[in-house]
């Protein structure tokens, strides 16, 4: 009887000092991992920060490399009109050749022209000129520099939005009775425009009906009641050009929404509605 105490106390002791150093193993284990987890952490930082200082330094060295330094454009208010716009161009070179000629080319982006612009102003390596364009289309410019050793430029592109109309911003709400859609309101905003012949002129709505006729309202361009309500320091940012119209045939489908231009000029955007 004695022995047979003696070996259940005795493998109870060799279970519990069994269980204390696997506790004890997983803690290290547990803390190992822990270490691993924080080195591998640290060494991503290293990594991502080794990467970012590499590409800092490729930027810098790529920008101090690159042949046109500065190149900015300015519209001509004044020379631009519909359908020909002006541009003046300003850019600054790294270093040119003496008696080199430099050249200004641009095309749109559909033609496979490049228009030449060789007559420059000139301060140092500074050159200026004027270009014209055709806000119809987008387009690329390069700059080459022709001499004992030939230097350019990849294509890029000239802004869009110093020549082209700003795009619409339009959208609607609709408010809801007893649950029923009880009307659409449709608003469009214009920012502030280059040229005057951009500025609109008026908007119209072509309502599309259930039974196929259509109704044709204007839009109204003036202060809109929600913003009359509002004190200065409620109105964070300016208001802009508005149009707004009210819309209340609930068989409406679909809305044209056409936009006038003061140079005569007319954009069309669909609205396809959600009541």
């Amino acid at each position: 009887m004695k022995k047979r105490f003696k070996l259940i106390v005795s493998t109870i002791v060799t279970l519990v000092i069994l269980n204390l150093y696997l506790i004890y193993q997983t803690s290290q284990l547990s803390h190992e991992v822990w270490n691993l987890n924080e080195q591998i952490s640290q060494t991503e930082r290293h990594l991502d920060n080794f990467l970012h200082s590499i590409q800092h330094d490729l930027s810098e060295l790529k920008q101090a490399e690159k042949w046109v330094t500065a190149i900015h454009f300015q519209p001509n208010v004044r020379r631009s009109i519909p359908g020909e716009i002006y541009l003046d161009v300003e850019w600054t070179l790294r270093d040119v050749e003496q008696d080199s000629n430099v050249i200004f080319m641009y095309k749109a982006e559909q033609s496979q022209d490049w228009i030449e612009v060789t007559e420059h102003d000139q301060s140092g390596t500074t050159y200026q000129n004027t270009i014209v364009v055709d806000p119809k289309n987008d387009y690329r410019y390069k700059i080459f520099a022709e001499g004992a050793i030939n230097k350019g430029m990849e294509g890029e592109f000239i802004p869009s939005h110093l020549y082209q109309p700003t795009p619409l911003n339009l959208g609607y709400t609709t408010s809801h009775s007893n649950h029923e859609p009880a009307s659409i309101e449709i608003s469009l905003e214009q920012s502030e425009v280059v040229f005057d012949f951009y500025q609109i002129k008026q908007v119209d709505a072509i309502i599309h009906l259930d039974d196929g006729t259509e109704v044709a309202k204007s839009f109204i361009n003036e202060p809109h009641p929600y913003f009359e309500q509002l004190n200065d320091e409620q109105l964070h940012d300016p208001i802009l050009d508005l149009w707004y119209i009210n819309i209340e045939e609930e068989n409406a489908t679909r809305i044209d929404v056409e936009v006038t231009y003061n140079d005569g000029t007319v954009r069309r955007e669909n609205l396809a509605l959600h009541w």
